[in-house]
């Protein structure tokens, strides 16, 4: 059974990702503070499991080339792996290509569980295999988010899953209309720089993507320290959203 998406993010008023920009007015930068108070929601959220895109995860592991080199074993063939989970939760990393490289399954309390696409070179999977990193799948361009969902949930037994970012993994999410609940902090302050990301950011044409999420039931509010807002909601996914 595939699980339940909880969309968990912190933005500036004006929607805007990247914290270490924020501040309270007086220069001071408050990127301890809001770690701090996003991670403590999301405690109350309840997950088994957290997930991000490779780039969020970009200056944490070394990076490599992905082989251009066409697989030993064919798409049909590959299978999951369960590293040395030792009753951990999970943090899933959406990385198609497999950029990313690991000296360890953990990441500080939590098991590594990567989301690859099936044409993955097989020295790739090996390394990850010797780790003891997991692995699964999510189609041939490793962006099948109802296949990943479904390995996440019938293959690794997760039931909450904290989706938290980067805005293009959200946007990607949005679009399939993956996401059950949403979960947004928002911090008192307006970024306004042009071109900063949002925390949802679906590369579409505006015809073939209108408001995918309007259908929103207001679940909670609650007022943090310094004026944070934390807002819930519940997705409707069986109304109708108008144009």
């Amino acid at each position: 059974m595939r699980p339940t998406v909880i969309s968990h993010m912190i933005m500036s008023l004006d929607g805007r990702l990247l914290p270490q920009r924020w501040d309270t007015g007086t220069g001071e930068r408050q990127v301890g503070f809001i770690e701090r108070l996003y991670e403590t929601a999301a405690s109350r959220l309840e997950g088994d499991a957290w997930m991000v895109g490779r780039k969020t995860m970009k200056g944490f592991f070394p990076e490599r080339e992905p082989s251009i080199e066409t697989p030993a074993s064919s798409a049909s063939e590959r299978v999951v792996f369960h590293g040395d989970r030792r009753d951990r939760g999970l943090a899933i990393i959406m990385d198609p290509s497999g950029r990313h490289e690991y000296d360890s399954p953990y990441l500080d309390e939590d098991h590594l569980l990567i989301v690859l696409s099936t044409s993955v070179d097989d020295a790739y999977l090996d390394r990850l295999r010797r780790v003891g990193v997991s692995y699964t799948f999510a189609g041939p361009d490793g962006r099948d988010i109802d296949a990943a969902l479904d390995s996440l949930g019938d293959d690794f037994g997760v039931s909450r899953l904290l989706l938290e970012g980067g805005g293009i993994l959200n946007g990607a999410f949005l679009a399939a209309k993956a996401i059950d609940e949403v979960s947004t902090l928002v911090f008192p302050v307006i970024d306004g720089l042009a071109d900063i990301p949002s925390i949802y950011n679906h590369r579409g044409e505006v015809a073939r993507f209108p408001h995918a999420l309007a259908a929103l039931t207001l679940a909670s509010h609650e007022v943090l320290d310094q004026g944070v807002v934390w807002l819930r909601y519940c997705v409707n996914k069986h109304a109708e959203a108008k144009a």
